[in-house]
Parts: structure tokens; C-alpha cells; sequence
């Protein structure tokens, strides 16, 4: 007959472990203990009890392969490759240059990236949310990812959903949306000479579900956007020389011919507002415009004209830095948008202190949120319902839940049981790439297969965790899993009777 303590197990975060079996021939009355290894109140346990001792735990599952090795770096992982993919990260959009056949990441022997029309020259994009295609809803309510683009003439295309129809799967998602399947286009229209870039708003709001700005080679502006019912798209309006962008992109100088730092990008368009950045190096001043009417939520075209205040919400701001911008993001979580600006860090606002003032608008109008985490780093893309991440010019990647506290991604993937070698991963789906490696893997802790129904526990918080009397009869075993943050250690009291 065994007395005192019976087992005991440290369960890492994120793992879980068989604690004890009765092995005996008769029933054991036990207690079971767990404590944490440090004093972070982030602490839950799920517990069961199953007659099977021989459940697997702690595995991996290989779900596809990348075309390439992936880096600390998520801006590199993308889906444009043979293999069915999936959709664990896409880099579409940006400048959206729809004669690219591909989103690549090239850099210059400068170190810079060029907004380059020709393939093989490099380019500079900004990324469409990962998370936007896997939970549309979260943009919102929308039932499928859905897109506007155009091609390399005069031609807009909308795609009422960019992961499905003929062959195009959610892992060729890439080729669809540059125009490579524009058959199969649910619609299409013609704008102009509007054909140089575009930046897209995939947030439905009530008056619209997807909003497009263009740009040609003058730096002229054009404005399309699709009916509440995401079902049509018109083109709302365009301007030449009193565009908003014209001006800022130093009167008309082709905003293609110029070299940006590779971390900063010409335009992003969220949740009605965007912003476009002073188009050369040469330029301090940049624009912001709100795309919905403030007093009745309805569409104003006229926010990209230069006839700057609130009749037009269109606005010009002067900076201290030659090309200021570094990112635009929203945050549906709060309903606020942040800003980044090169040496002033980042800002928040939302559109009341956005549609104030006229002409001569000063960064410092919006709240001061405090330093980025590097000064040179790429726009953050959303890969979960309150998670962003970003990666610096060294390399070095990034992650936020508010914009306003930055972590470290190997540390916070770290804290989530992926492990510091994780380039990426996603808590919800559990998928984890890691660094130089192709491999596309679906962790699992195991405790799923155990029976659920002789679960004790299930995410439960706690700070000393105790649990008495309770009987396991011969054969069964008790399994812990980790559902925190931080390690824990299990042990089982008791006595087995004769």
C-alpha cells in the first residue's frame, strides 16, 4: 500500500502530462496540488481522469510545406508557391502593383525597397490582414474575404471572395487577387488611367463594403467602392492636380520612381481613414482623409481632394522628417486608429480628432501613445481577434495587443507554449512555423483525446490550486494540462487502498 505522495509533474505551459496511474489492484483516495513556478496570476489548469494510460502528448503535425525557410521575419512568409499553402500568412497588397505576378520581399543593394512596377525589380507592399481571411466577420460582419483590385490598364475588379472559385484556393489566394484568374471576377469596371497603385479597405462599414483608392503616375487620385451589399462597385470620384496625393508626392514626380526605406510604406486605407505619405525623400508633408460623412455615416467622395478641413475630411500635415510615416493600423478592439511617425512615435486618434481643423494640421493634435519599439519597422498585420505583429529592420519581430505595449515575438510566443524557435504562430488555430524551417505544424498538447467526460477542470484559474477526495479506481489515470502562462507542477497525495 503506497502512502504520502503518490506523483508529481512539472507541466510546462502549454503541455500536458500524465500525473499519476493507479496501478494498484484497488482504489486510490488521493488529493491533487498544483502550484506555479512563479508569481504570474496568469495560471490555469485542466484536469481529467481516463482509463487509458496511453494517450499520446505533446505532439506536432505536419499540415503543408512553404516554399521557402522561413526567418524572424513573417513579412517573408507568403503564399504564393505551388503547394497548397493554406493560409497561415499573405502578403497582398500594398501599392498593389497588379502587373507583379507575386509578393516578394527583394531588397536592393542599397537595402531599400523601390515601388517598382517590373518584375524582378524590388517592390514595396503592405500586407492584408492574415487574420482577414480566415475570420471575415471581425471586419465587420462580413460572411467571406472580399477585394478590390485592378490591373495594369484601366480595368477594377471586385472578388466577392478572394478564397474561393474555380481553382483558385484559399493557398493561390495570391494569384487571384493580381489579377491572374480576371475571368472569374464577380465584377468589373473601368477607371482611367488609375492604374499606377492602389491601397484597399477591407473594414464593411454601413455605407460601403470595400473602398479602393487608386493612383497613377502624376500622382492624380481615384476613389472606388462597392454598395452596402457588396455586390456592385462605382467609381465614387477622381482628381488630377487637386488630389490630395498630388501634393504631397512633390506636385506630380511619379511616386514609382522613388526609393523609400523598406520599412515604410506610400499608403494604408482602414476602417474609412486613410493616409498617404510624403511620396519622396524630399517631402515632410503628408495627407489623411476619412472616407465616411461624420454627420450621417454616408460616403464623401471629396476626401481626396486637396480643399483641406472638415467639408471635405480631407487634411494635410506637416511634419519635422522627410517621408514621416511608418504605419497606419485600426484597432476594432477600441475603435481607435494609431499612427506611427519617423522620430515622434506613435499616436492614437479616432475620427473626431481626425475631422478638426482645416490646413497646417500637427501630428501632435493626437494622443501621444510613446516610442515605436525600433524606429524602423514594418506595418503591423493583424493575425489575431487582439494581436498585431511586426518586424524591425534588423530583423528582429514584434507583437502588440494595443499598440501601446510591445512584446518581443520569441518572448510572447514563447509565453504561449510555442517556444522561442517559433517565426510565427497563431493561438487560435495553434499553427507554428519556426525559424529556417518550411514546415507548417499544428502543435497539439494531446489533452483533447483525453475522455471528456471525466474532465475535473477546464481552464481553471488559480493561485494555489487543491483538490480532495477524490477516487481513482485501478487503472485510472490522472492528466493535467497547462493552460497558462507560466510552468506548473502537479502532485498527487494519498493513499491506495488494500
Amino acid at each position: 500500500m503506497a502512502n504520502g505522495r503518490l506523483a508529481s509533474k512539472k507541466v510546462l505551459k502549454g503541455k500536458a502530462e500524465k500525473v499519476y496511474t493507479n496501478t494498484s489492484a484497488v482504489s486510490a483516495a488521493v488529493s491533487i496540488h498544483a502550484s506555479a513556478h512563479s508569481e504570474n496570476s496568469n495560471t490555469s489548469i485542466s484536469l481529467a481522469v481516463d482509463t487509458n494510460a496511453t494517450h499520446s502528448l505533446n505532439y506536432v503535425t505536419e499540415k503543408y510545406l512553404l516554399g521557402y525557410d522561413a526567418t524572424t521575419n513573417i513579412m517573408a512568409l507568403d503564399t504564393y508557391s505551388g503547394v497548397p499553402l493554406g493560409s497561415i500568412a499573405h502578403n497582398i497588397g500594398d501599392i498593389g502593383w497588379s502587373s507583379i505576378q507575386g509578393p516578394r520581399m527583394s531588397y536592393s543593394t542599397s537595402g531599400a525597397l523601390g515601388a517598382a512596377r517590373s518584375s524582378g525589380t524590388t517592390t514595396n507592399y503592405l500586407r492584408l490582414d492574415p487574420y482577414y481571411l480566415t475570420n471575415p466577420e471581425e471586419y465587420g460582419g462580413k460572411t467571406k474575404p472580399s477585394y478590390i483590385t485592378n490591373n495594369s490598364s484601366s480595368g477594377m475588379y471586385y472578388w466577392h471572395d478572394i478564397t474561393t472559385g474555380g481553382s483558385q484556393s484559399i493557398g493561390n489566394v495570391v494569384a487571384r487577387v493580381y489579377g491572374q484568374d480576371y475571368a472569374s471576377a464577380d465584377y468589373n469596371t473601368t477607371v482611367s488611367s488609375y492604374n499606377r497603385g492602389m491601397v484597399v479597405d477591407v473594414y464593411k462599414n454601413d455605407a460601403y463594403y470595400d473602398a479602393c483608392i487608386n493612383w497613377d503616375n502624376n500622382g492624380y487620385m481615384s476613389i472606388t467602392s462597392s454598395n452596402a451589399a457588396g455586390t456592385t462597385i462605382n467609381h465614387q470620384q477622381h482628381r488630377t492636380s487637386d488630389a490630395n496625393f498630388y501634393h504631397v508626392s512633390n506636385n506630380g514626380r511619379d511616386p514609382s520612381s522613388y526609393l523609400h526605406p523598406w520599412y515604410q510604406g506610400v499608403a494604408w486605407f482602414e476602417k474609412g481613414v486613410y493616409v498617404f505619405n510624403a511620396a519622396s525623400i524630399d517631402r515632410q508633408r503628408f495627407c489623411m482623409g476619412d472616407f465616411i460623412r461624420a454627420s450621417d455615416g454616408a460616403i464623401r467622395p471629396s476626401c481626396i481632394s486637396d480643399s483641406h478641413g472638415t467639408s471635405s475630411q480631407a487634411y494635410q500635415f506637416n511634419s519635422s522628417v522627410p517621408y514621416p510615416v511608418c504605419w497606419m493600423k485600426y484597432n476594432p478592439n477600441n475603435d481607435k486608429y494609431y499612427i506611427a511617425i519617423k522620430q515622434d512615435g506613435i499616436f492614437e486618434f479616432d475620427k473626431s480628432q481626425l475631422n478638426t481643423g482645416s490646413s497646417s494640421r500637427q501630428i501632435t493634435e493626437f494622443t501621444a501613445i510613446g516610442p515605436m519599439p525600433h524606429e524602423q519597422m514594418a506595418t503591423p498585420v493583424r493575425i489575431d481577434k487582439a494581436l498585431w505583429h511586426s518586424v524591425d529592420s534588423t530583423s528582429v519581430a514584434w507583437v502588440t495587443t494595443d499598440f501601446k505595449t510591445w512584446i518581443k515575438a520569441t518572448t510572447y510566443w514563447d509565453s504561449q507554449g510555442f517556444g522561442t524557435n517559433a517565426a510565427m504562430a497563431y493561438n487560435t488555430t495553434r499553427e507554428q512555423v519556426n525559424r529556417g524551417e518550411r514546415k507548417v505544424f499544428v502543435a497539439s498538447s494531446g489533452f483533447d483525446s483525453v475522455a471528456d467526460d471525466a474532465i475535473l477542470e477546464y481552464k481553471t484559474s488559480f493561485n494555489s490550486y487543491e483538490r480532495n477526495g477524490l477516487l481513482l479506481n485501478s487503472g485510472d489515470s490522472l492528466y493535467a494540462e497547462n493552460t497558462g502562462s507560466v510552468d506548473l507542477s502537479v502532485s498527487v497525495m494519498g493513499y491506495e487502498d488494500e
